[in-house]
C-alpha cells in the first residue's frame, strides 16, 4: 500500500494500541494492527477511521510513537488503513523497536 509521494519501506505485523486525542482530553483508545512503518511514518489497520491531523501515539511493547492521522482509507473486509505522519521527535528506529513480524520491501518494488 502507499500513501503519498513515497512509499513505506518494511510491511509489518504487530498488534499495538492507539491513543487518538489530545492529554486529557476525550482521548480514546483502541487496537489496531500495525501493518506498515518507516522513520517517519506508519499505517495501522483499525476498526474505525481517525480524523485527519488529530494526535495520535502507537503503543507497541515499550514504545510510544508520536504523530499525527494525515488520512485514512476504508477497505470493507478489513477495516480502515490509518495514515500516522510521525513527529520529528519520535521517528522509528529498528534499534528502539522491532514489530514483531517486518519484512523490507526493496526500493525497486516500490
Amino acid at each position: 500500500m502507499t500513501y503519498g509521494v513515497k512509499p513505506i519501506t518494511y510491511l509489518c505485523s504487530q498488534l499495538v494500541s492507539i491513543t487518538v486525542g489530545e492529554p486529557e482530553r476525550n482521548q480514546r483508545v483502541m487496537l489496531g494492527n500495525l501493518e506498515e512503518i518507516d522513520h517517519d511514518r506508519a499505517v495501522v489497520l483499525l476498526d474505525a477511521p481517525v480524523a485527519k491531523g488529530a494526535e495520535v501515539v502507537v503503543k507497541a511493547q515499550k514504545t510510544a510513537l508520536h504523530g499525527h492521522a494525515s488520512r485514512w482509507s476504508f477497505v470493507p473486509a478489513l477495516g480502515y488503513f490509518v495514515d500516522v505522519r510521525l513527529s520529528e521527535h519520535s521517528r522509528w528506529t529498528m534499534d528502539g523497536f522491532r514489530p514483531e513480524y517486518l519484512l523490507e520491501v526493496p526500493a525497486m518494488a516500490a
